[in-house]
């Protein structure tokens, strides 16, 4: 098999220069990253330049980020392809020579030889480069009182090549003239994304005695677009013509594809916190977003969250004996908004293979939901944190509840579609974690320490919709169907998402050959 033990390397330079008032720090990096399979690389080459500038009580800060990526998969193909190779089939003749072919059986079937393409003049090459940064201004208006504003910008542009030429053991199945034409392909990527963001936060702290106030109140506006096209061309002449201008045309049943897609998000901020005297901790969280993903009737939601804790290591009876013991609970809600930013509102696409009376004619390529709504969880939370000397332990009782849970309803071809965005009731995630840590040794900067973790989950529907039983019925119907032989999804309340359904066999009839359920 054509691996090998990668020996990649990194190097970084760094400087710094400036006084207390004017900073600049500035960082390149380089890492080389060697893949197993014989071929394979990844090229990484970084830039950092930071600024900080201060006058009076105003501060001026500007972080710029640079990043390049370059890349090739190993013209052997994948390790997967090597491992369904029978141990007896032929990757090299006795001449040491390559052939096409890794075994030939009697009755003329033929197994194509993975080891073949190294030789061709393939290419699996992709990239991208990333440009990030991001401006602060920080305002100290009293002691207490500060406001801090960012506006950030995050551009990336991204590309890959991948050419199989015509004797590419992929297009074995290419038989007959016509389709010795078309042997040869070239794919290639291209896309873009620009993310544009602002925030503006104004924080109070202030310590009185045993009192210790921290407020901030926040705002937030971003807006993010992408794009994404996808060329595949195919009957290249020549195996040297790595280019896609020399394809013959596009591959058949195809034309250029792509995707693109504008959201945009606005939120508001309000967080509180009080302690006294290091010994009690409260908390509480207040934020209302909106998000353009969603449909009209539901663009805003509100979150919230609320915590408190209790320093036990900071009172008389357990000062003298645990460095650390604190427990703490917190309760709160948080949202979700993470698929394309088109699925809520209905878009249109177009039909260019005809025209009517000299028009192009365009159909829905997706079913509106104006009443999609933010997927929402509620945490409970329960934990102690403890510290004896050199042990240290975390503990984590926490039960989740997720609500309008966003997922792809199949609904009835008889709308003209397959599938729509809907939201599907209650679930209940809830379990523990556990982290132990013991310091056995250190001197200097050495050390040996020991870590034991322990997590646990358990799922279960506590509520389904309309939709989701409406699911449930087609599911039914597609399981009584004798003629479907592939496993349908079921979902019931007080039951596991990843629940396996199956019903009991007594065997297969011997005089039909067919299942017998119970």
């Amino acid at each position: 098999k054509p691996l090998e033990t990668g020996i990649g390397q990194r190097h970084s330079l760094t400087a710094e220069l400036g006084s207390e008032d004017l900073r600049i720090l500035t960082n390149i990096s380089v890492n080389d990253v060697k893949g197993v399979m014989k071929g394979s690389e990844r090229k990484n080459l970084a830039g950092n330049f930071t600024t900080f500038y201060r006058v009076k009580n105003l501060s001026f800060r500007n972080l710029t980020s640079v990043t390049s990526n370059n890349s090739k998969d190993s013209p052997y193909g994948n390790f997967s392809e090597y491992v369904k190779m029978n141990p007896y089939w032929r990757a090299e003749n006795i001449d040491g020579s390559i052939p096409f072919y890794a075994e030939i059986n009697p009755d003329g079937t033929r197994y194509t030889n993975p080891l073949y393409n190294a030789g061709l003049n393939s290419k699996f090459e992709s990239g991208y480069f990333n440009f990030i940064n991001n401006f602060y201004l920080e305002w100290k208006i009293t002691p207490e009182l500060m406001a801090t504003t960012r506006v950030g910008i995050d551009v990336k542009y991204s590309d890959a090549d991948e050419f199989l030429p015509a004797n590419h053991t992929s297009f074995d199945s290419f038989i007959g003239e016509e389709n010795s034409k078309r042997k040869g392909s070239y794919q290639v990527n291209n896309g873009k994304s620009n993310f544009f963001s602002g925030d503006l936060n104004v924080n109070y702290n202030k310590q009185i005695d045993k009192h210790t106030i921290f407020s901030n109140l926040g705002f937030n506006i971003s807006e993010n677009t992408y794009s994404e096209f996808i060329h595949i061309a195919e009957g290249f002449p020549s195996n040297q013509q790595s280019n896609i201008i020399f394809a013959k045309d596009y591959a058949l049943g195809t034309r250029p594809v792509g995707i693109e897609g504008v959201s945009r998000d606005i939120g508001f901020l309000a967080v509180g916190s009080y302690v006294y005297d290091n010994r009690f901790l409260s908390d509480i969280t207040l934020r209302t977003s909106a998000s353009s993903q969603f449909g009209n009737e539901n663009r805003w939601a509100k979150f919230w969250s609320v915590g408190l804790g209790w320093n036990l290591h900071n009172e008389k009876f357990l000062s003298n004996t645990f460095d650390q013991f604190r427990i703490r609970g917190s309760v709160g809600s948080t949202g979700n908004q993470n698929f394309n930013s088109n699925e809520s509102i209905a878009t249109y696409s177009y039909y260019l293979e005809s025209l009517y009376q000299g028009f192009t004619g365009s159909f829905i390529q997706n079913l509106a939901n104006s009443a999609l709504q933010w997927e929402t969880k509620l945490d409970y939370n329960i934990g102690l944190d403890t510290k004896f000397k050199n042990l240290s332990v975390q503990f984590d009782y926490y039960e989740s509840y997720t609500e309008n849970l966003i997922t792809d309803i199949t609904v009835p071809t008889s709308t003209g579609f397959n599938r729509v965005k809907e939201n599907l009731g209650k679930v209940k995630n809830s379990g523990i974690e556990a982290n132990l840590s013991y310091l056995a040794w250190s001197k200097n900067n050495n050390f040996l320490s020991f870590n034991f973790g322990l997590a646990t989950n358990k799922n279960e529907i506590i509520e389904l919709s309309d939709a989701l039983r409406s699911f449930n019925e087609a599911a039914d119907q597609r399981a009584a169907d004798r003629g479907n032989s592939k496993p349908v999804a079921r979902y019931e309340d007080g039951m596991s998402l990843n629940t396996i359904w199956a019903v009991r066999s007594l065997g297969i009839d011997p005089a039909t050959g067919n299942e017998i359920y119970l």
